[in-house]
């Protein structure tokens, strides 16, 4: 009984682990990070919400789709495009990558050339079209991208407590415990940097410098979609991950060991005795 009971544990963990990879993966492929309404001002006097005044944008970490009278008012994709070398990401709309970046540089280029360096660059750049931090962005990735090589290790260890009965304490329990705790650990860091992103950059601009020099603005109309909330789902797969493990019944081997050498130690001092 205690044997199936550790089975179907492993089965689990087997099948959260692999749930929380595909949820990362899915999350980090689909363009629903973020989901905006942005208004514009149809005349100087009164905002009117009307079908021209109003559009739509979804943003993933790489590309997005956006809704937004212009030119036109068809939807078109948009890309994140990152320059390291000034700490800032942007959007272009661009179909060739070399181009894409050639429209942020350019902008970033002449906004310095009328703007003090130093922090206030950043917020002016953030307030008239540049999209976000370049260090959170590629913070996101990077502890994501951890969380998924995590779950990877995890579904190789539950595959070898099912298989076999592991010598060494980092392969049995002891190593189920610590790969769902890191994983767990680096998804749910994954979900703080990107509420900090948000938070300081997405909620108020998530528009090109020529939209919102035609008055769209995108302010306070931004909300997390559903690509973010797939990244919370794989927290919580790795956190019941562990749980199975307690539940399994399996103790990890220094415990055992521990406990067998203090009946012992007490048994031969009865022997004395």
């Amino acid at each position: 009984m205690r044997e199936t009971k550790k089975t179907c544990c492993l089965v689990l963990i087997f099948c959260g682990a692999l749930c929380g990879i595909v949820l990362t993966s899915v999350s980090l492929a689909t363009e629903h990070w973020v989901e905006s309404k942005p208004t514009r001002a149809v005349n100087k006097t009164e905002e009117l919400l009307t079908e021209d005044s109003q559009g739509s944008v979804n943003l993933g970490l790489f590309r997005g789709q956006k809704q937004v009278k212009v030119l036109n008012y068809n939807p078109k994709p948009v890309w994140v495009v990152c320059i390291p070398d000034q700490g800032v990401c942007g959007l272009s709309g661009y179909e060739n990558p070399d181009m894409r970046t050639k429209e942020v540089e350019d902008y970033i280029k002449n906004l310095t050339k009328s703007t003090d360096q130093g922090s206030f660059l950043f917020q002016k750049i953030q307030d008239d079209g540049i999209l976000m931090s370049f260090n959170l962005w590629i913070s996101v990735l990077v502890f994501a991208g951890l969380g998924i090589v995590w779950g990877l290790i995890t579904i190789i260890f539950s595959c070898i407590n099912l298989a076999t009965t592991p010598i060494e304490t980092i392969t049995g329990p002891m190593g189920l415990y610590l790969w769902n705790a890191f994983a767990c650990l680096f998804t749910f860091i994954t979900v703080i940097l990107f509420v900090v992103l948000f938070l300081t950059d997405l909620k108020n601009n998530v528009l090109e410098a020529k939209e919102i020099g035609i008055g769209w603005s995108s302010k306070d109309r931004t909300e997390v979609g559903y690509s973010f909330w797939l990244i919370v789902a794989a927290t919580l797969c790795y956190l019941l991950n562990i749980l199975f493990v307690i539940i399994s019944g399996t103790q990890c081997k220094v415990f055992r060991k521990s406990k067998s050498h203090v009946n012992q130690n007490a048994s031969d001092g009865m022997m004395m005795y």
